[in-house]
């Protein structure tokens, strides 16, 4: 009688540790999963930051630009013209 409580628990202890195994496997996969994600998102609001930086550099060398091309009224009324849009 010991030996089969001893094979059942043996089996027992096995398919523990294959569950636990698994789960492992499962947790290292969920990890990476969202270190990759989190990197994509983090490249992402970058290229955002970098695209807006890039946007507003071009809109104040468009003005000063038009700042030094243009008379004063001119300057005005672009101004002006930008205000509006």
């Amino acid at each position: 009688m010991d030996e089969k409580i001893k094979e059942k628990l043996s089996a027992a202890e096995d398919r523990r540790n294959i569950i636990l195994s698994e789960q492992k496997e499962k947790a290292a996969a969920a990890y990476i999963h969202a270190k990759d994600v989190s990197a994509q998102q983090q490249a992402k609001e970058t290229q955002l930051r970098d695209d807006l930086e890039n946007k507003i550099q071009a809109k104040l060398a468009e003005a000063e630009n038009r700042r030094l091309s243009g008379s004063p009224a001119k300057f005005a009324k672009a101004k002006a013209d930008e205000s509006i849009n």
